[in-house]
């Protein structure tokens, strides 16, 4: 997983503010984390992307939505400018990954689908599907890490209470729920 340097500046900004002091219990992981991604050379200088920022906003104004522009962050721009630079790069799609609802809903899932680089999901969705293709997660832990994503990002609009019934949903019709040595009878579509 790659982060553009602006998300990291965003967060020590709101550390500062006193923005997040209901995180205080997990941002030593916070911080961990972003100390990691800075080893691992994943977090990535915005002027490695530069262009991809340029086409962002010209994107947004070629297509007549610069209220939509507007209405995005900075760090929702440099996510999907780096996004597209990453797909690019590697010429394969890429997952962005944001639990900004309003900021996906703004203009970040039009952008990914209209430049078709890849998809949006929140980070929820995001370990679902890695919970769907993998093995090793076991299904009390993803249940626990429901759990405490609605702990931490309370559903308070109906929006997001139907997201966490359709997490929860999403898990219990995996077919990893089904016995160990299950096979699909689907027919394969190849």
């Amino acid at each position: 997983m790659f982060l553009p340097e602006k998300v990291f500046q965003e967060y020590l900004g709101k550390l500062s503010k006193g923005q997040l002091e209901g995180y205080d219990d997990v941002r030593p992981f916070i911080d961990l984390y972003f100390k990691r991604k800075r080893t691992e050379g994943k977090l990535i200088e915005e002027k490695t992307y530069t262009e991809c920022l340029k086409y962002v906003k010209r994107f947004f104004f070629l297509i007549g939505k610069q209220k939509k522009y507007r209405a995005l962050g900075e760090g929702e721009i440099h996510c999907i400018a780096l996004g597209l630079y990453l797909s690019r790069k590697i010429k394969r799609g890429v997952f962005v990954l944001s639990d900004d609802f309003g900021a996906i809903d703004a203009g970040i899932d039009t952008f990914v689908y209209k430049t078709c680089f890849g998809s949006v999901r929140s980070l929820l969705e995001a370990m679902v599907f890695l919970y769907c293709i993998s093995r090793d997660i076991p299904v009390l832990r993803m249940y626990n890490l429901v759990k405490d994503y609605f702990v931490l990002n309370e559903p308070k609009s109906l929006h997001m209470q139907d997201f966490q019934k359709e997490i929860i949903e999403d898990i219990t019709r995996s077919c990893r729920r089904r016995q160990k040595n299950w096979q699909c009878s689907l027919p394969c579509l190849a």
